[in-house]
């Protein structure tokens, strides 16, 4: 099996020249699923994605790239004015049904993709938009054309919820990416697993052949520890020991499909 490898040990968060992995996981759980040196091990041979706020600081030891979260084109304009992302390298644009998004991005989320993406790259910032889903979009709009965001790296946030059926959950992770793919053929793809699911707890073996099942089809991974609340009503209370306990069980020769555009590859590299 094909394993990157990389230098030095990580001791002070360097990174490898080339990661096993991208993961997105947020500072609130960091610290209790990278406790377990299986899983601490894992991020270090990848790249970790940390959103981070204005006065928060990336966790040390791991090659970070600091990411800012925006619920609408405006906050992330106001944050730019204020100077508040020095040493952010990633800008994550979700404009989901969340209060702070206005109707109009909610109800044409390509269009604001689009600007989204391009206010980042002129500000030399990489950008990260969602698979945009068929539901969001009118029966005849519903192409390829309109569902893919032009953004740096695409987020498959919306598979989740199928993870208690890791067959499925490929099934519609290898459908999404198909659709991505036939316009965007390298561009990096982090597929979204929740260790909280709504309904019935879901288990760290369920989890883990999520993992497996599509480690060939994308670069990474958007984890999630969701609590109950806007975006998961019915979630039950947080566990992160969930997705801990199913990252530490995986092979240490684990890895997904490697970053193919080289250009993307240095920009992304942590700093």
């Amino acid at each position: 099996m094909r394993r990157w490898l990389w230098l030095f040990p990580l001791l002070l968060g360097a990174a490898p020249s080339s990661p096993t992995a991208l993961w997105l996981l947020a500072e609130p759980h960091f610290a209790q699923v990278a406790q377990d040196p299986r899983v601490a091990a894992l991020f270090r041979e990848g790249w970790v994605l940390e959103p981070v706020g204005p006065k928060e600081h990336p966790t040390p030891g791991f090659p970070i790239l600091p990411v800012a979260v925006f619920h609408s084109e405006a906050l992330f304009q106001r944050a730019l004015a204020q100077g508040e992302l020095k040493g952010v390298r990633v800008v994550l644009y979700d404009n989901g049904l969340f209060p702070n998004t206005p109707p109009d991005e909610q109800a044409h989320p390509l269009r604001f993709d689009q600007r989204f993406a391009e206010l980042a790259r002129s500000h030399g910032l990489l950008s990260m938009c969602d698979f945009i889903l068929p539901s969001r979009r009118s029966l005849g709009d519903r192409v390829p054309q309109k569902e893919v965001p032009p953004c740096s790296l695409i987020g498959l946030n919306t598979v989740q919820q199928s993870e208690r059926d890791p067959a499925r959950y490929a099934r519609v992770v290898a459908a999404d990416v198909a659709v991505i793919r036939s316009l965007r053929p390298r561009v990096p793809i982090l597929a979204g697993i929740s260790s909280n699911p709504r309904g019935e707890a879901v288990t760290p073996g369920e989890l883990r052949q999520d993992f497996l099942l599509v480690a060939h089809e994308v670069q990474g991974y958007w984890l999630n520890v969701p609590a109950p609340g806007i975006g998961c009503p019915r979630c039950l209370p947080p566990n992160p020991s969930i997705l801990a306990a199913a990252l530490a069980g995986l092979p240490p020769e684990f890895h997904t499909a490697p970053l193919e555009n080289a250009a993307l590859l240095s920009d992304l590299a942590p700093r």
